[in-house]
């Protein structure tokens, strides 16, 4: 099914979609509609995606996007481009994604600063990818850390949650060639740990060099309590 048979149903909010192709090109054209809320693509046969492939993401007001069990190994940076959501999700999970580069989610560094994670409410899920510990990641556990932050700083999510929320985080790692491929949640790793500087921002900027989630849900619960 086409994108172009799509097109006229105005009212769909959720789709499927399993591509047989190696390339996942214009398949969805016409598909991706302002109501659409969730979209799952797979098809272990995909290998790459054209930068063009997501268009029509910009019209969507919120949006759950699922890219999985694909053969994938990057993710075009149009994809975030087009995210301008009030709230999106989006789950890279069991792919073949070895990193994923900074500037696919911030072209220009101070929207680090400025935007923070909001460009993604949801969540960003890499679970189950063949990433590889480096200097190029730190930045990505920085994000991850933050964005279970400024979850609860936006009260976008109630405290009982936080512990699936980390859990999640915690299930995206990375193998450390060092201590014979040993996985590493992201969240868990630092610059001084991997690298001498971030990826992303300057190393006194990071956060403490342990992220303890039971202390984290303290602090939080005597903010919203004073």
């Amino acid at each position: 099914m086409t994108g172009a048979v799509l097109s006229g149903i105005e009212s769909l909010e959720e789709l499927h979609v399993q591509i047989k192709e190696p390339t996942l090109s214009d398949q969805l054209f016409g598909g991706i509609l302002p109501g659409l809320r969730r979209l799952r693509v797979t098809g272990e046969k995909v290998r790459r995606i054209e930068e063009q492939a997501f268009e029509g993401l910009q019209n969507c007001l919120r949006i759950e996007l699922t890219i999985t069990r694909t053969s994938v190994e990057e993710i075009p940076s149009r994809i975030f481009e087009l995210l301008n959501a009030e709230w999106a999700k989006v789950d890279l999970s069991f792919n073949k994604i070895s990193t994923l580069n900074s500037a696919s989610l911030y072209p220009n560094s101070s929207f680090w600063f400025s935007k923070g994670t909001k460009l993604l409410q949801g969540g960003l899920v890499l679970t189950g990818n063949d990433m590889q510990c480096d200097c190029n990641l730190v930045w990505l556990g920085d994000w991850l850390r933050r964005w279970l932050r400024e979850s609860y700083e936006s009260h976008s999510a109630l405290i009982p949650e936080v512990h699936a929320m980390y859990d999640l985080i915690s299930a995206t790692t990375c193998l450390d060639s060092r201590f014979a491929d040993t996985r590493i949640p992201l969240v868990q790793l630092y610059p001084d740990h991997i690298c001498h500087a971030s990826a992303l921002s300057p190393a006194n900027s990071l956060p403490p060099k342990h992220f303890n989630v039971h202390t984290f849900l303290i602090i939080v619960l005597a903010l919203l309590l004073s």
